[in-house]
């Protein structure tokens, strides 16, 4: 199923969002379609984010629903701006059933020089170095 029509990005946010967290939704005695938007449109911008921290995210686009063995696969690419003012997207697919999400996958991207998560991972990688390296020099202070 491809979403078309504003009702059926619409019935999307509305669909992703109960599926992926049902004790939200029925905690909600004013739930509205706004409230369902910008749940997964904050979620969608951290994501896009750790993709690519020097970008800027500028929104999504659902592209289809697919089944999956561990129940539906909602398909949306997450898009915005790079350093150069090009564009750079991120599919992403969520696999959603009724007992939450249960995994979220990268399925393609447009990036020319930088992977998704190629700066997140390095980040991470130079702080987990430099707390060993912190621990080891502790260590050896606390034998002397």
């Amino acid at each position: 199923m491809r979403p078309k029509t504003r009702a059926a990005h619409t019935a999307f946010y509305v669909c992703l969002l109960l599926c992926s967290a049902p004790q939200f939704a029925g905690a909600q005695s004013d739930f509205d379609v706004n409230d369902a938007k910008k749940f997964v449109n904050s979620i969608a911008a951290s994501l896009y984010n750790l993709a690519w921290p020097t970008a800027t995210y500028k929104g999504i686009k659902f592209d289809s629903i697919l089944p999956d063995p561990n129940g539906l696969v909602f398909v949306a690419d997450l898009y915005g701006e790079g350093l150069c003012e090009d564009n750079l997207w991120l599919q992403v697919g969520i696999v959603v059933n009724v007992s939450g999400i249960q995994d979220v996958k990268i399925l393609g991207d447009d990036a020319v020089c930088t992977k998704p998560f190629a700066t997140t991972k390095a980040v991470s990688g130079m702080a987990n170095k430099l707390w060993q390296q912190y621990n080891s020099q502790q260590s050896a202070g606390a034998g002397h």
